[in-house]
């Protein structure tokens, strides 16, 4: 399963978007090129920081979920605490099917009901993304990347998944990631 999402934060919105399509149908090219070099930890984690939110903040957006036999939508919000809690309020079509969560890092503390964030998140690296935030990968993480100007491309992989970002830094900075399993 290949999910990439975008992320534009000069304009002041978040928006999320998630497609749950089979693999054979995503033909999503890898952000990595072949030709970057193994990277450490540490250059990753130096990545990571600028994207590691201070203080609080506050994201509204719409969501739009597909798949081959139905699709939905609704709008949330997400309030974020540095460095890595999240509050996530989310509701469909006409206030239908609430959801709340407190996300810590990669793991669930709470959610209600007990089985949406497994429906909403499929992902915690991506869901952290759509908030323009980087994960710093696991101990042991295969760990490739390059830094060329303002795009700085890393990439972890643990076992068969790959979760790669791409950092662009200047006028419109964005955030993609790309996660594969």
């Amino acid at each position: 399963m290949r999910q990439r999402f975008w992320l534009d934060r000069p304009w002041g919105a978040v928006y999320l978007a998630a497609m749950v399509l089979g693999c054979g149908r995503l033909n999503l090219e890898p952000l990595m090129p072949v030709a970057a070099d193994t990277v450490s930890r540490e250059v990753v984690q130096g990545w990571v920081e600028p994207t590691v939110p201070e203080g609080h903040l506050l994201h509204r957006f719409r969501w739009l979920y597909r798949d081959d036999r139905s699709s939905a939508g609704g709008r949330g919000s997400a309030r974020i605490a540095s460095p890595d809690t999240l509050r996530f309020d989310a509701v469909g079509p006409f206030g239908s099917s609430p959801t709340a969560a407190v996300v810590i890092g990669d793991s669930t503390q709470w959610v209600d009901p007990e089985d949406a964030v497994d429906k909403l998140v499929p992902s915690f690296p991506l869901m952290w993304a759509m908030f323009g935030v980087a994960r710093l990968p696991a101990d042991g993480a295969r760990l490739r990347g390059l830094s060329d100007g303002p795009v700085t491309l890393w990439e972890y992989a643990v076992g068969p998944d790959t979760v790669e970002y791409r950092r662009t830094v200047g006028e419109r900075p964005t955030l993609v990631a790309q996660v594969r399993r």
